[in-house]
């Protein structure tokens, strides 16, 4: 089965995922604006994990720690078996 369509949809959006978060990260948005609380509602599976305000910083903290390895595994995973990492 040929993986590299799916691998490139993967690496396409773990790049743009990236980008947005090292943008929000830099200097775009000051220390305030980070620790400020925005409204979250957080599903997984169809269970509520969050659903009150969050500051924005553990947001960013937290796809960045969990949303960008997690794609990163996936495409790890679609390597073809005999290749190098």
């Amino acid at each position: 089965m040929d993986t590299a369509p799916l691998r490139d949809a993967y690496r396409a959006q773990l790049n743009a995922q990236a980008d947005a978060l090292c943008g929000l990260g830099g200097p775009m948005l000051s220390e305030t604006e980070l620790d400020t609380p925005v409204p979250a509602l957080l599903l997984s599976n169809g269970k509520v994990l969050v659903d009150q305000p969050v500051p924005l910083r553990d947001i960013v903290t937290g796809l960045a720690e969990a949303e960008l390895p997690g794609h990163t595994r996936q495409l790890l995973a679609l390597l073809p078996k005999d290749s190098a990492h």
